[in-house]
């Protein structure tokens, strides 16, 4: 589950999605973005905006922090 997290925040990272293209991007079916964007909305690392009835996730500092950091890490364990 970290690794679709960190899938998600990968493309937030480049700029604004809305669902489709995040779901498609990240080979996530759409449906399954109910189950993996709430917590990262809940920890802080994404928001959600509504641009001309148009539904947008962005990455928050605190998630291409938190990106940064596992990519570290799984670097430090040759991943």
């Amino acid at each position: 589950m970290v690794f679709i997290y960190m899938d998600i925040l990968t493309v937030l990272r480049d700029g604004p999605a809305g669902p489709t293209r995040l779901a498609r991007t990240c080979n996530i079916p759409y449906d399954r973005l109910n189950i993996y964007v709430p917590p990262l909305l809940g920890a802080g690392f994404v928001t959600k905006s509504v641009e001309q009835e148009r539904e947008y996730f962005r990455a928050t500092r605190d998630g291409i922090q938190w990106l940064e950091e596992m990519e570290r890490n799984l670097k430090k364990l040759n991943l």
